[in-house]
């Protein structure tokens, strides 16, 4: 914490771990540490430590969602987001949560998120059986 005071660090993305460790910090917050923002993705953040890190630092959480294959998938939540939500797809990402036999499901089902982008990769390097399962449509 003392370096990111001293640097000015205003935002900083961490992996919910992170937060975790930084939650379990027993010593105050140094007084000029100024976070505006605190922003993860990897995993869901519970929400006991969500409450815990942003009382400590008297900034929000925005948990993002993305992945190597493809870039810019949804837009960083902002202000007003609901907790746990990802945000919205950015313009051009086409976005459908489907079952195990390809059909879209309804509202509050769970199923599997698969998307169409130009950011999308065109396939895995020398790997034609990782394509055919990774790549459809």
């Amino acid at each position: 914490e003392a370096e990111l005071a001293a640097h000015g660090v205003n935002v900083i993305f961490a992996a919910p771990a992170l937060l975790g460790a930084l939650a379990q910090l027993q010593s105050p917050s140094p007084p000029n540490l100024r976070l505006e923002v605190l922003r993860t993705t990897g995993a869901a953040v519970p929400p006991e430590l969500r409450a815990a890190v942003e009382a400590r630092y008297h900034a929000p959480i925005y948990e993002e969602y993305g992945m190597a294959e493809c870039i810019a998938i949804m837009r960083s939540p902002g202000p007003g987001t609901p907790a746990g939500s990802v945000g919205k797809p950015n313009p051009g990402v086409e976005i459908r949560l489907l079952d195990s036999a390809g059909h879209d499901v309804p509202e509050g089902a769970v199923g599997e998120l698969v998307l169409r982008s130009p950011g999308l990769m065109i396939g895995y390097l020398d790997d034609p059986e990782a394509n055919a399962i990774a790549l459809r449509d």
